[in-house]
């Protein structure tokens, strides 16, 4: 009987013995984590900007801004999510900017043209870091009555925070309108309802760098037809007899004219894509496109 109390102790003493050398458990060898420390800045909201890019097939792929767009930042100072997340873009439509007059009209008026709130509002809002440089937030579009989330990829380079993503102009309900302006505009056919949109702006006190190029003058001899054919077809047909808007052939010389002037010297401003055209012209340019329409 003692031998084998004696026996049982030795066991408990030795199974004690196996557990404080580390027998049966394991020291955890992680280090302990590493708190996430989050880089504050100060954002310059004056160089805040919209940018987009589609509507074709990417050989062919239009893109621009908006002249009138308001932006609202909680804060300009502190962590990026204090200072992005609930900010707001208000974009005024018939404000946008592809360096193509005829192209602008188009959107506007096709694209946009049948909306009663000629207004896109963009929010910002659940923004998380990967790192110090990059990111991504939720941008919530609201368009046509409707509304659709973005997710936004941002890294930040130069001081400067530049954010993309894609939108489906089908998820607002845009369906009718990208159909109307693809059989208008000359798309090859197709008109893409993907758009990739672009938020960019300058933080710690950086600005857009300003760049001049000086180029020598360009005498340039103006052609009617070519100018017609490339500027003013498209809305008004090849031979003057209408397309997205009014016939115009069948006036007379003196109307052409007259019809011309008072967009190129200002006392006419409606149809605005016709002002920005017309207003750039000359006199003697004038009147050769009056004579040229005169053939039709």
């Amino acid at each position: 009987m003692k031998n084998i109390i004696f026996l049982c102790g030795l066991f408990i003493s030795l199974g004690f013995f196996i557990l404080s050398c580390g027998g049966g458990y394991e020291a955890s060898t992680e280090a302990p984590a590493t708190p996430v420390t989050l880089t504050t800045h100060t954002l310059s909201s004056s160089t805040a900007k919209v940018n987009w890019s589609g509507f074709r097939e990417v050989d062919l792929s239009a893109s621009g801004t908006f002249k009138e767009v308001t932006f609202t930042f909680p804060n300009l100072s502190g962590t990026l999510a204090s200072m992005l997340n609930g900010s707001t873009a208000n974009i005024i439509t018939n404000s946008i900017n592809s360096e193509d007059t005829v192209r602008d009209m188009n959107i506007v008026n096709i694209l946009f043209g049948a909306l009663a709130d000629k207004k896109i509002t963009a929010r910002i809002s659940n923004l998380s870091e990967t790192d110090d440089k990059n990111g991504k937030f939720t941008l919530t579009v609201d368009l046509n009555a409707m509304s659709t989330n973005i997710v936004m990829t941002y890294s930040i380079a130069s001081n400067k925070l530049t954010a993309k993503g894609d939108f489906d102009l089908f998820s607002v309900g845009m369906n009718s309108a990208i159909i109307a302006l693809g059989n208008t505009a000359p798309h090859n056919g197709k008109t893409d309802n993907i758009v990739a949109v672009e938020f960019e702006v300058y933080l710690n006190g950086a600005e857009p760098a300003t760049v001049v190029v000086e180029t020598a003058p360009v005498v340039e001899t103006f052609n009617a037809s070519t100018y017609y054919q490339s500027n003013c077809a498209i809305c008004h047909g090849n031979a003057g007899q209408g397309g997205a808007y009014t016939a115009i052939k069948g006036k007379s010389l003196s109307s052409y004219t007259s019809i011309l002037t008072s967009f190129q010297n200002g006392s006419r401003t409606s149809p605005s894509a016709m002002s920005s055209l017309l207003k750039k012209l000359d006199t003697s340019n004038v009147d050769s496109l009056a004579k040229y329409l005169d053939t039709f």
